[in-house]
């Protein structure tokens, strides 16, 4: 009996693979089409920065580094406490990828080295300073690019994910099949994240409990009843993403005070469905 279980299982398995092979092939970036990706790089600007250009830089209460650019991407200085080093530094990654396709102006060579502010108070200051309103603009001209950087990180991760099998379920695979399928769903794959992960880094855990995509999708893949459209697929990631999310602030030290993050947390899923 459990040579038979084992059997099925890699069957399975190898039938979730070559699924998910469709949707992504080995070596393939999907192209998605440049309204589609200025549509994207749009809606992750108005859900992080809300479409505010002075939210292109902002440091959170609670948190020991900057977070710039229309996905918030995160840039630590040497002062970030070794709590908030948990989370993956994607700043630096932006810049390399936009210098590719253009040269930084002149005056934001710096951006290349350290974060030049150890704390808030210098990084509020800075914004007061006229290198502040040159990052600014450039920011704002690089949306798209960002958008396109967005993309490509996620598929990069998605294809790396799928060689190291992280993906245990075959029902997994397939709501994230479904979903890849389909703009509206493929930009709340995305947005999440941007927003919170994919889950798969094992130092950003509370409690060994993680908040990412990963985990989200699991919670879904429990629902019993078929999600069959994209409104169903929709509502219960959004149920799922608020259990999950739940899950994190009950797990999160007393310190952090992660419940101040609920209301606009869950504001942004149900967004999901407009």
């Amino acid at each position: 009996m459990q040579l038979y279980r084992s059997v099925v299982f890699s069957i399975l398995m190898s039938l979730s693979s070559i699924a998910l092979a469709k949707v992504l092939p080995a070596g393939h970036l999907l192209n998605l089409s440049n309204s589609e990706l200025q549509e994207i790089g749009q809606k992750i600007y108005q859900n992080e920065c809300g479409a505010n250009p002075e939210n292109l830089m902002h440091w959170n209460a609670n948190e020991s580094f900057a977070s710039l650019g229309i996905g918030h991407f995160i840039w630590f200085s040497e002062q970030t406490n070794e709590n908030d080093l948990r989370y993956e530094q994607q700043f630096p990654e932006l810049v390399g990828f936009i210098s590719h396709y253009q040269t930084l102006p002149a005056g934001l060579s710096w951006l290349k080295a350290k974060a030049p502010w150890n704390t808030k108070t210098e990084f509020l200051q800075f914004k007061r300073s006229n290198s502040s309103q040159i990052l600014k603009q450039w920011l704002k001209a690089t949306q798209s690019l960002q958008a396109q950087f967005i993309w490509q990180r996620f598929q990069n991760r998605l294809k790396h994910l799928k060689s190291q099998n992280a993906f245990k379920s075959a029902k997994v695979i397939q709501i994230l099949q479904q979903m890849l399928s389909n703009p509206k769903t493929r930009f709340t794959l995305i947005d999440y994240v941007n927003f919170k992960g994919w889950g798969d880094n094992p130092k950003e855990r509370y409690q060994n409990h993680g908040w990412g995509l990963l985990q989200v999708l699991e919670t879904m893949a429990r629902v019993d009843r078929p999600l069959e459209n994209q409104d169903e697929l929709l509502k219960q990631f959004i149920a799922s993403a608020k259990q999950v999310l739940e899950n994190r602030i009950k797990n999160a030290p007393t310190s952090k005070n992660e419940e101040a993050w609920r209301k606009g947390w869950f504001v942004r899923l149900n967004r999901y469905l407009k």
